[in-house]
């Protein structure tokens, strides 16, 4: 059981104070909001980094392999940058609703939205994924 708590026990009501137990990390909204700019450049560099080095090594077939790589973070910035990216999930995570959603999820949100899926259909998907949670 992992446990995160306070460094600072005297934090500010500017800054909410995390204190999770939790059974398995899920980087969430809640957790997100709390992420520095460079925690969060680094987050989108380490799931990139580990969902290509995944793929690579236990995704045999090419094709799939590209489809994965569509979904990466650099993907999503084609056209725009990694701190407009950033931008795009705090918008996502604006909505206090969607503060337990993964941000995997929320990439595959925007990802979707990229490709021209309809916002009636994202729109769904969010709610589904409000429910899972």
């Amino acid at each position: 059981m992992l446990n995160f708590s306070p460094l600072n026990e005297d934090a500010s009501a500017e800054k909410e104070v995390i204190n999770l137990k939790v059974d398995r990390v899920v980087i969430d909204g809640k957790m997100w909001r709390h992420f520095s700019e460079n925690e969060k450049w680094t987050y989108l560099f380490g799931f990139e980094d580990g969902a290509r080095s995944t793929a690579m090594h236990y995704v045999p077939d090419e094709a799939l392999r590209q489809s994965i790589y569509k979904g990466l973070p650099s993907s999503l910035t084609e056209g725009s940058t990694i701190k407009s990216l950033i931008a795009e999930i705090d918008e996502f995570y604006s909505d206090k609703q969607n503060l337990d959603i993964p941000v995997n999820s929320v990439l595959l949100v925007i990802r979707n939205r990229m490709m021209g899926v309809s916002e009636e259909k994202l729109n769904k998907y969010i709610k589904s994924l409000r429910k899972k949670i």
